[in-house]
């Protein structure tokens, strides 16, 4: 299916920023709309009402929508998914994508061993099992902050680098090229 507009739903300021800065460049030229907003912290059911709404405009002028979360505690991508359409009753499973193991996993994915060198951090093979606190524990000292981190890794990421790095960032960006 090929979508006019696509909204890129996602669950807080981190991943705001990684859709923002990496993949709406790649898939802007694709479509006449891309917008990305944050989740947390709403109402489920103001969140419904929206999906609703581009729902309900997709019948229209072909707009669609992607819905992130991480997997967290769940045991498998099935029963995330399967969480998010119990909480957000408008969901439909193929629209939700599941973060393994969470968004700065997808961060560190993008880093060439150069770069992990440079940023003075381990070189990591496989990032889908980073998670928070993993990432928090790399952070190099001489970063204030992790968002001045985050900053930095952006400013030198290779997505083709990410791929072979982080198994959902290479799903995401496979059904990226499905819907352009």
């Amino acid at each position: 299916m090929s979508w006019d507009a696509l909204y890129i739903w996602v669950e807080g300021n981190d991943d705001e920023r990684y859709m923002n800065r990496i993949v709406v460049p790649i898939i802007e030229r694709d479509f006449e709309y891309v917008k990305v907003i944050k989740y947390a912290g709403e109402r489920p059911g103001a969140i419904n009402k929206y999906i609703e709404g581009i729902r309900g405009m997709a019948k229209r002028t072909r707009a669609g929508y992607i819905f992130f979360t991480d997997i967290d505690d769940a045991p498998c991508i099935t029963e995330r998914k399967k969480r998010a359409i119990k909480k957000y009753k408008a969901l439909e499973g193929k629209n939700v994508l599941v973060v393994i193991s969470e968004i700065e996993s997808w961060y560190l994915a993008g880093l060439r061993d150069e770069d992990c060198e440079r940023l003075n951090i381990r070189r990591i093979d496989s990032t889908d099992n980073i998670c928070k606190e993993e990432f928090e524990k790399i952070l190099p000292k001489r970063f204030k902050n992790r968002v001045l981190f985050i900053a930095e890794i952006l400013d030198c990421y290779s997505v083709e680098i990410a791929r072979e790095k982080n198994t959902s960032l290479a799903y995401f960006l496979s059904r990226l090229d499905c819907l352009s």
